[in-house]
C-alpha cells in the first residue's frame, strides 16, 4: 500500500522519468509498480535490476540479512511471470 501511495500521490511532483529498482529478489515489487504505472503513468517505464546472487558481504553491527540472503531468486522463473 505504501508504494501505491507513493506513486499516486508524490510522482506527479517529481520531475518526469523512470521507477528504477536495485535488488528486485523475485520481482514483486517492480511487477506491482509496472501495473499501477501502466493505470496512472502510462509513458514511465520500471526497471528492475538484481544480482540473483543474493546479498553482498554485510556488516552485522547494520545490516538485517547475511551474505547471501535472497540467493533464492531464479532469473528464468521471474522472466517466465514477467511476460505472462
Amino acid at each position: 500500500m505504501d508504494i501505491y501511495q507513493l506513486l499516486k500521490s508524490f510522482v506527479d511532483r517529481l520531475p518526469m522519468g523512470h521507477i528504477v529498482e536495485y535488488g528486485s529478489f523475485k520481482g514483486g515489487k517492480a511487477i506491482f509498480m509496472a501495473k499501477v504505472r501502466s493505470t496512472l503513468h502510462p509513458a514511465m517505464r520500471v526497471n528492475a535490476f538484481d544480482n540473483f546472487e543474493g546479498s553482498p558481504e554485510t556488516d552485522a553491527q547494520v545490516d538485517a540479512h547475511q551474505r547471501g540472503s535472497f540467493a533464492d531468486a531464479n532469473y528464468e522463473e521471474v522472466a517466465d511471470y514477467v511476460t505472462l
